[in-house]
């Protein structure tokens, strides 16, 4: 539930896990699936064999559930990035599950608490509720999933908004496409994404099957974000048809682990 191999958190925190999306490139899924039965066991503390069986069931077919031994979980002193959900979606919760959640983070001032979701739309019932704290972050594939960013501009509470494109599927440019029948038009507003955004994460796929990002849509990402002044932190990118994660291999210029200020 703590130590993590994300690079860009000191730790994960999951107190739900299951996710209702189907992406079809999720980690996630086979983790839940090989560690229901553990998982399961840890939450009996807070309830009977049955409920026990039944969450196992739930985890297994990575049905959002609440783990009430995640969510007590007790925090250190010292100030980390903490990332929240690596085996679920926000957009999923319950609103029982987020007021608990709110809760535990208001204890927790010191902490950054980094909330990421493929479906920014909640952000918009979160914005004043969420502690100023919590990060809130957009999961960005393609170019065509660029607009999901317009959330942003609405938000009307001080906090760190960061995009991850990660897996990164295409070439990303500061604009935004709209679908128009088989075509997409190009759309220019006002004030551009990476202007309005604190940070950017950017990873190529893991796993087996996966599509590489090219090391020029990368570089464009991180060209355009230091043009804004924008930190960026390249998590993984491929070299030589493997996944490295060493940031010290990667190309010079894409030796980059930064956080917002």
């Amino acid at each position: 539930m703590g130590a993590t191999k994300i690079s860009w958190a000191d730790e994960v925190w999951n107190p739900v896990w299951g996710c209702n999306a189907n992406c079809s490139y999720c980690y996630a899924k086979n983790i839940a699936k090989r560690f229901a039965k553990i998982i399961a066991e840890k939450n009996l503390e807070y309830g009977t064999e049955i409920e026990a069986l039944q969450t196992e069931k739930d985890l297994r077919d990575f049905k959002p559930t609440l783990l009430i031994n995640a969510m007590n979980k007790n925090f250190s002193k010292s100030a980390k990035h903490i990332f929240v959900g690596s085996m679920s979606d926000i957009a999923f919760w319950k609103k029982e599950w987020i007021y608990k959640t709110i809760e535990k983070i208001k204890q927790y001032p010191q902490h950054h608490f980094m909330l990421l979701t493929k479906f920014p739309h909640i952000y918009r019932e979160l914005d004043l509720l969420m502690p100023e704290n919590v990060y809130f972050g957009i999961t960005v594939t393609q170019q065509t999933e660029l607009n999901k960013l317009d959330v942003f501009f609405d938000m009307k509470f001080g906090r760190i908004k960061y995009v991850s494109f990660e897996p990164l599927l295409s070439e990303i440019t500061d604009a935004v496409y709209y679908p128009k029948g088989k075509k997409y038009h190009k759309f220019q507003k006002r004030n551009t994404y990476f202007e309005i955004i604190d940070w950017v994460i950017i990873g190529t796929m893991s796993g087996n099957n996966r599509k590489a990002a090219k090391i020029d849509w990368i570089s464009k990402i991180v060209a355009t974000a230091y043009e804004k002044i924008k930190p960026v932190f390249v998590k993984q990118i491929e070299i030589n048809g493997k996944v490295e994660h060493d940031y010290t291999k990667f190309p010079r210029h894409l030796q980059l682990q930064e956080y917002p200020e």
